[in-house]
């Protein structure tokens, strides 16, 4: 059901602690990430001007110097969101075909209990 059998409290305090480079690498995504979200943003954009993909409500258009300032804040968003997604995947694919076995060679099985349905 979820519960983990792990002690985290008798561990030694190195143990629980993430390593810096995983750290460091978190950190570099984290700025990295909105980034790329707007450099892609702004390829978008420009290319939705000259090929009309998407038509641009005129209430999404700012006054001033970028009059395309909303949409790249709402497309950077998205975007970035999408490169986090896509790097969770990822994440999550390695960390299935990498990570060693829930069970050890010599952990027993679990059962599913056959018992009568307790009554509260």
């Amino acid at each position: 059901m979820g519960f983990s059998t792990r002690n985290t409290s008798s561990m030694d305090p190195q143990e629980r602690e993430v390593p810096a480079v995983w750290r460091g690498i978190g950190f570099l995504l984290v700025i990295i990430t909105p980034l790329m979200g707007y450099a892609v943003a702004q390829l978008l954009v420009d290319a939705n001007k000259v090929q009309r993909w998407v038509a641009i409500p005129p209430e999404l258009v700012a006054q001033g110097k970028n009059p395309d300032l909303y949409i790249l804040i709402i497309v950077t968003v998205v975007i970035a969101l999408l490169i986090y997604i896509v790097l969770t995947l990822f994440t999550f694919l390695l960390l299935s075909i990498f990570s060693p076995s829930r069970y050890g060679p010599q952990d027993v099985p679990p059962t599913a209990y056959r018992g009568k349905r307790y009554k509260r």
